[in-house]
């Protein structure tokens, strides 16, 4: 009849089935849905598959720019050099060095920039002698160092865009003085007898920072009862001098057996050994001095001597404390005052007989 057959019969199984006929609305708007929430998560599948693919590139090759190391001396010798040096890795073709920057405290003073000409640009920053010759693309030398030289270092590398990727570090210098003589020690006697001040000065000049003093008798520190303090003071160009005192009864415990050449023929002398040490970051200058003890005589020394002389002769004894007084009386019986007086008298004698 020239019309769209609708419906039909299957005449093996008796269902109806339909042909030439498109899908339902409601179906076809489903699929569109699906087809517009498949495409979304298709394109987040693939960045996260590229992100993972670089990243496990990356971590193989080891690729990346790093700063290795920074070189700082905590210490530096007022006066003296110091070197600084920066290590680096670019870790790839794909990164092109753009700066290396160093700076003070903050401000710059050293920028190497390789597709600049000149390649090298210096900034003054106080504190900072730059030697140029001995600079360049991994260190600086700094020269004639100052106590302004002191401070935080740090050293900032960059690659070129797109990345542009920066590292950096930081590391602290001091600038130090240490003495340039031994410390000076004042005040001490060559002997001392027992129940004596022994009393001292040990000072160490120019020095930065100021020197830590110690006293030690024979080889013991002493506790800060035997000593005295006072405070540093300036001495000039930033230096500072610094001083301990020393004040102690002598005993008999503070002396002990002398070495053989100090010791006396006649008897075993005793000696004590008072020794200063200035020390400043870890570098030690010390000044020694040795005393003898003047002891009493002993009860062996008072005993009397026997003189013999030849055959036959008398057998004397001396006796010293006797001979002393002896001694003393002549000189009191012969002093010039006793004999005017004595003249004196014997004139007035004579003067009353006649």
């Amino acid at each position: 009849m020239g019309a769209l057959q609708k419906t039909g019969r299957n005449t093996d199984s008796g269902a109806v089935t339909k042909t030439g006929t498109q899908p339902p609305r409601w179906e076809r708007m489903r699929s569109r849905k699906a087809n517009h929430r498949f495409k979304p998560s298709l394109l987040l599948t693939l960045t996260f598959a590229a992100l993972f693919h670089k990243g496990a590139v990356g971590a193989a090759s080891g690729s990346g720019l790093k700063l290795l190391e920074l070189r700082v001396p905590e210490k530096a010798e007022l006066g003296e050099s110091a070197t600084l040096e920066c290590k680096f890795e670019l870790g790839g073709d794909e990164d092109n060095l753009y700066s290396v920057k160093w700076y003070k405290d903050d401000h710059e003073f050293f920028r190497y920039t390789p597709d600049d000409m000149p390649h090298i640009q210096l900034f003054p920053v106080a504190g900072v002698n730059l030697d140029e010759s001995e600079s360049g693309l991994s260190s600086v030398t700094l020269r004639d160092l100052t106590f302004e030289s002191s401070g935080s270092y740090r050293c900032e590398v960059s690659t070129e865009a797109p990345d542009f990727k920066t590292v950096l570090k930081n590391r602290f210098m001091a600038v130090w003085a240490p003495p340039r003589a031994d410390p000076a020690v004042e005040g001490l006697r060559p002997s001392y007898s027992v129940g004596d001040l022994v009393a001292g000065n040990c000072t160490s000049a120019s020095s930065f920072p100021p020197a830590n003093l110690t006293w030690f008798l024979n080889g013991r520190q002493l506790d800060r009862f035997s000593v005295e303090f006072f405070s540093p003071w300036p001495d000039g160009a930033g230096l500072q001098t610094a001083r301990l005192g020393l004040r102690f009864r002598a005993d008999t415990e503070h002396f002990r057996d002398a070495r053989p050449a100090a010791a006396s023929p006649s008897h075993a002398a005793r000696e004590l050994e008072l020794r200063c040490v200035a020390t400043v970051q870890e570098v030690s200058r010390q000044r020694s001095v040795r005393a003898l003890l003047l002891a009493p005589p002993s009860l062996a020394d008072q005993r009397p001597a026997k003189i013999e002389g030849g055959r036959g002769a008398a057998t004397c004894t001396a006796y010293p404390g006797y001979s002393m007084w002896a001694i003393v009386i002549i000189a009191l019986l012969l002093s010039p005052e006793l004999l005017a007086y004595r003249g004196q008298h014997l004139l007035r004698e004579q003067q009353i007989h006649t």
